[in-house]
């Protein structure tokens, strides 16, 4: 079973909320996110992300689709990167959401 992320943007704006939080102090944790980190990471793609989590108007974090993942590639690190299973990443977009199956 594959789900799709359709909603990206969604998804790096959630993202971005929680960075945004923690450097102004309003949330104390980014833990649901730093949680995804791995030093594993693959090359980052050469095409373009299909989202871009800001902190202001820097952008900190480039989102690719790949397979059943949403994986991002950190600004100025280069020891890894954060891989979000899909279904958990709508689940950070929507808490409610409960994927129904395809065939």
């Amino acid at each position: 079973m594959t789900y799709q992320i359709r909603y990206a943007d969604d998804f790096a704006e959630r993202v971005s909320a929680a960075l945004s939080g923690r450097w102004n102090g309003t949330t104390q944790t980014t833990d649901w996110i730093d949680a995804y980190w791995t030093a594993a990471a693959t090359p980052e793609p050469d095409d373009p992300p299909q989202a871009v989590s800001l902190l202001g108007n820097l952008p900190v974090i480039r989102w690719y689709r790949r397979g059943d993942t949403v994986v991002g590639y950190a600004h100025g690190r280069r020891d890894g990167c954060y891989v979000v299973p899909t279904a958990a990443a709508l689940r950070h977009i929507a808490p409610a959401f409960t994927p129904s199956r395809r065939s």
